[in-house]
């Protein structure tokens, strides 16, 4: 029996903030709440469990830090078996800008199923991580990440949360 291919949903941006003002905007959540969640029960933290609320209506997930090497790399497991990772670097001609990549992996089903959910996972987080560039660069997020008048509905956590869209 061969293995399922990895198939990955892989945004990146280049943010003008230093990797460790990129890093806390993912783990604190009086940070995550300004641009991409409504509520989170505690900063990220190696081995921990939070509870994150997001924009879209009813989506709630716990989410499990799997990886928190600060300024450098975030991971954490959605309930549904996937997992997101956070890469965070230097950026090579300025120091106090981060070349910043998230990763979404570990889809479940065949071929087709695995590229369509990577393909559905990729717009949300690159909505995420723009929103994200804006607060750190401007001091005002961008307000995309936001649930689409009722059009969305929590059905898959890792899904949901990342299917928050502007309307």
């Amino acid at each position: 029996m061969s293995a399922s291919p990895r198939i990955a949903a892989r945004t990146e941006l280049l943010i003008r903030c230093t990797p460790a003002q990129v890093c806390r905007g993912f783990v604190e959540p009086d940070m995550l709440t300004k641009f991409w969640l409504s509520a989170a029960s505690g900063p990220l933290e190696l081995g921990a469990t939070v509870h994150w609320s997001f924009m879209v209506e009813g989506a709630e997930v716990d989410t499990r830090t799997t990886a928190l090497d600060v300024a450098k790399r975030i991971a954490w497991e959605w309930p549904d078996g996937t997992s997101a990772e956070v890469r965070i670097e230097p950026f090579r001609d300025d120091p106090g800008a981060s070349h910043v990549t998230i990763e979404h992996v570990g889809f479940d089903g065949d071929l087709d199923d695995l590229i369509a959910a990577a393909v559905d996972s990729t717009p949300g987080f690159t909505l995420v991580l723009s929103n994200l560039k804006l607060l750190l660069e401007t001091g005002t997020a961008g307000n995309l990440v936001r649930p689409s008048r009722g059009q969305l509905r929590a059905d898959s956590a890792s899904n949901a949360a990342t299917r928050s869209v502007s309307s």
